[in-house]
């Protein structure tokens, strides 16, 4: 009754049991994020991310902080204590941000705060194309519809989107006819963003019924734009249309994502197209996930019916299965080894087979017990299985030996005789099991992370080698006599003539005393000199197919010069017969935060994914020959970089960054450190603008006038939402204008504008300091050359 017991309650532990690849762990980190748009990162670090790690610094739990300030963005990052609530931290955060809020300057966004998953990665990619190549469609399905039906997806926790083309309208407006009109371009942005409107306006009560009404000026056409008036005097109405030319356009490009395969035929197909990554809630199985997704998924083809491309090019859950059928077969064979050893000394299927039948009962009870306190089947937990399958029959063998030595009977219901035999082993058997078990009981005194990845090891090892100790006193006795069927004195190998070759060689050895001292003097070197060549990680590399690689460039390398690069390093490498598929992706979107706060993460990378035929190369071949085909630029660096570990890369993540300062002493690094309350991580070009308040008082402009022609000239307004996507598609021929353009460094200096009416020139004015009455003044403000830094 208890083994079947213990068979059933295995049985639904194996239903009800979360399968994953790492084990659970506890959300210690919050990541708070500010956003202020048009502010580089020096002063991004004084007015946002400095009184936010103040107000942050009450806190309770907290253990350290660390912050990241970029252009328009602040990070800060909360590591809490071991014993503190993620949960009760979270509230206080906020609580925190809401009160500091009204200390940071105007137009900055609200801070949030986040729980930071460091295990949350990406179970899934899944690559969208559209049927005529129109990136901007894929884009915008992902945006609308992609990403919204898979957040509804049970266990799933982050959608992200990278790559594809952001569909936008664009009011390019001729500087010679709003120049004619008297107006700038900041009067046409306010007047459009004035224009643009929806409020609420109250309720009406009609009977026993109550009316919403909502004032709605929303643009919902570009001719609703080229209508409104953004002037009206005596010259008459000067409209936007008249001033402007309005039309479809793209934005300008944050990343990209580049993918080719071989298809059966060993044709090269693929291209630009658009990535969404989908990582899993904590405590989420990716068997579940990846079924989930993959059935709204096939929801979503037929929704579209085939103008949308889905294609699934990597999936955890794969690796989770295959993790598993390779237990399964590591069980089996030992096993079958167990088996075979336990015959050869035996010489009895019956013996063998019972003790044998140990190693199913442990793994049931293994797994009831996982599930009971509430863990994982991942690849800690299969660890401790693979390590005890061969330490679980020790007891059983030693209970088994004992009664295979009582004489025959015919009686079998002698349970004086068994008993006896299982009480002369039992201290012994408790005594071995108890120091096996003790080894492991330090992991769950240890605190942090480190104990929340390898107590499901010692959980599993344990649970094992205690129920082998309690079913070599219960199963193996009572297997035994019910099938009992011969004499036990016939069981068993004879080692006599074993031990007698062991003493003689023994003998042989004492009597050489020298040549033990001289082979044990070898092995010792032996081993010491082992140790050098060996080599050192936490553990061994996941044996896969597959290479990643990355190509780094200088800070300020543009997204367009990233993909044509990438064009390249693709078209070289998908012709060669060891890349079965190919995918590359460059640059950030802006709203990837968790990335953004790793100082180590820049925009400025291409990463390569290398699916390999191994069938045609080796794993070391095919590095080499990508390394000679992905020779970088003068402005980049190429590596290898780790993808198959990712238990050493959450380790990486928990053991945290530190910044280092070069100094030529101790002290000196003391005193930089003391002195040093931020460090440039990166450096970039930029232009800084200077209002001269003397010059622009003369001419009757304000410094804060003449100053705002410097964003209008290099990028125009700011983006603002006018209307949804209009129906139909538009195209993938559609124009996109650059957010910024800069005329070359070494152009003559001199007056005039530049291309798109939004050039200018390196020490002149840029529009040359307009007054409010039209006429062209000079020397308003000047145009230098900087460098923008990132702090970290």
């Amino acid at each position: 009754m208890a083994l079947l017991t213990l068979v059933l309650l295995g049985g639904l532990g194996l239903l009800v049991i979360p399968v994953g690849l790492l084990p659970h762990l506890e959300t210690r980190t919050i990541l708070v994020s500010a956003s202020y748009r048009g502010i580089a990162a020096p002063e991004m670090r004084t007015l946002v991310t400095i009184p936010l790690e103040d107000a942050l610094m009450s806190l309770k739990g907290l253990k350290t902080v660390t912050s990241m300030s970029r252009d328009g963005l602040s990070l800060v990052t909360l590591d809490l204590h071991w014993a503190a609530d993620a949960d009760l931290a979270l509230a206080e955060t906020r609580e925190i941000i809401d009160l500091c809020y009204e200390t940071l300057p105007t137009g900055c966004e609200k801070p949030t705060a986040v729980k930071q998953d460091i295990s949350a990665g990406e179970v899934m990619t899944i690559v969208l194309t559209a049927g005529n190549g129109d990136l901007a469609l894929a884009r915008c399905a992902a945006d609308r519809d992609v990403k919204a039906r898979l957040q509804r997806v049970p266990g799933v926790g982050a959608v992200r989107i990278l790559g594809g083309l952001r569909e936008r309208v664009e009011v390019v407006v001729r500087r010679d006819r709003m120049e004619a009109r008297g107006l700038s371009l900041r009067d046409i942005a306010q007047n459009l963003s004035q224009a643009n409107f929806e409020y609420p306006a109250g309720t009406i009560r009609e009977g026993d019924k109550e009316i919403l009404v909502k004032t709605a000026g929303l643009f919902r056409t570009p001719e609703d734009i080229r209508q409104t008036p953004v002037r009206f005097g005596r010259g008459g109405m000067v409209t936007a249309g008249d001033v402007a030319e309005v039309r479809w356009g793209t934005a300008e490009k944050r990343s990209f994502f580049l993918y080719t395969r071989r298809d059966s035929g060993a044709k090269v197909v693929g291209g630009e197209c658009v990535k969404i990554g989908v990582s899993k809630n904590r405590g989420a199985s990716p068997l579940t996930v990846s079924a989930g997704v993959r059935r709204e998924l096939a929801r979503l083809e037929l929704l579209y019916g085939g103008t949308l491309g889905i294609t699934v090019i990597a999936d955890q859950a794969d690796t989770v299965r295959e993790s598993l059928a390779a237990l399964l077969v590591s069980a089996g064979v030992g096993a079958l080894a167990a088996f075979g050893i336990v015959f050869f000394f035996f010489r009895s299927v019956r013996l063998s087979a019972i003790l044998v039948l140990v190693i199913p009962l442990c793994t049931l009870a293994v797994i009831f017990v996982l599930a009971v306190t509430g863990r994982t089947v991942n690849t800690m937990s299969l660890a401790g299985i693979a390590l005890w399958i061969g330490m679980v029959i020790d007891s059983g063998a030693v209970v088994l030996e004992n009664l295979a030595r009582l004489p025959a009977c015919p009686d079998t219901g002698r349970l004086d005789d068994i008993e006896g035999a299982v009480r002369g082993v039992r201290n012994s058997n408790i005594a071995s099991s108890a120091t096996t078990v003790v080894v492991f009981l330090p992991l769950f005194f240890l605190r942090g992370q480190i104990s929340e990845l390898f107590s499901d090891m010692a959980v599993a090892i344990i649970t094992a080698i205690v129920s082998s100790c309690i079913l070599s006193f219960t199963a193996i006795p009572a297997l035994f006599v019910l099938t009992r069927r011969d004499s036990g004195a016939k069981a068993g190998m004879d080692m006599h003539r074993a031990e007698a070759l062991y003493g003689r060689v023994l003998r042989a050895a004492f009597r050489r005393k020298g040549l033990i001292v001289l082979a044990w003097g070898l092995c010792l070197a032996a081993g010491g000199a082992s140790l050098l060549g060996v080599r050192r990680e936490v553990l061994p590399e996941l044996a896969t197919d597959s290479l990643r690689a990355e190509i780094t460039f200088t800070p300020g390398t543009t997204v367009e010069y990233m993909q044509e690069y990438a064009r390249q390093v693709s078209a070289r490498l998908s012709v060669e017969p060891f890349v079965h598929a190919l995918g590359l992706s460059g640059g950030m979107e802006d709203d990837d935060y968790a990335a953004l706060a790793k100082p180590q993460v820049r925009r400025e990378k291409i990463t390569l994914d290398i699916a390999l035929n191994l069938r045609k190369t080796t794993a070391v071949q095919a590095r080499r020959a990508i390394s000679a085909l992905c020779t970088p630029s003068v402005t980049g660096t190429f590596s290898f970089a780790k993808k198959n570990n990712p238990l050493e890369e959450i380790l990486e993540t928990l053991s945290g960054g530190g910044m280092m300062l070069v100094a030529d002493s101790p002290e000196d690094a003391a005193r930089a450190a003391r002195f040093a309350p931020a460090i440039p991580w990166e450096w970039a070009d930029e232009f800084v603008f200077t209002p001269d308040r003397a010059q622009a008082a003369r001419l009757q402009v304000s410094a804060l006038y003449a100053a705002s022609f410097g964003p209008g000239c290099a990028g125009g307004s700011g983006k603002r939402a006018f209307f949804p996507r209009r129906a139909g598609n538009p195209g993938a021929g559609a124009a996109g204008r650059r957010g910024r353009e800069f005329p070359g460094e070494n152009r003559r200096p001199g007056r005039g504008a530049g291309p798109r009416g939004g050039g200018f020139r390196r020490g002149t004015p840029p529009h040359s300091g307009e007054n409010r009455d039209g006429a062209a003044r000079e020397g308003s403000f000047s145009l230098q050359p900087a460098r923008r830094q990132n702090y970290r």
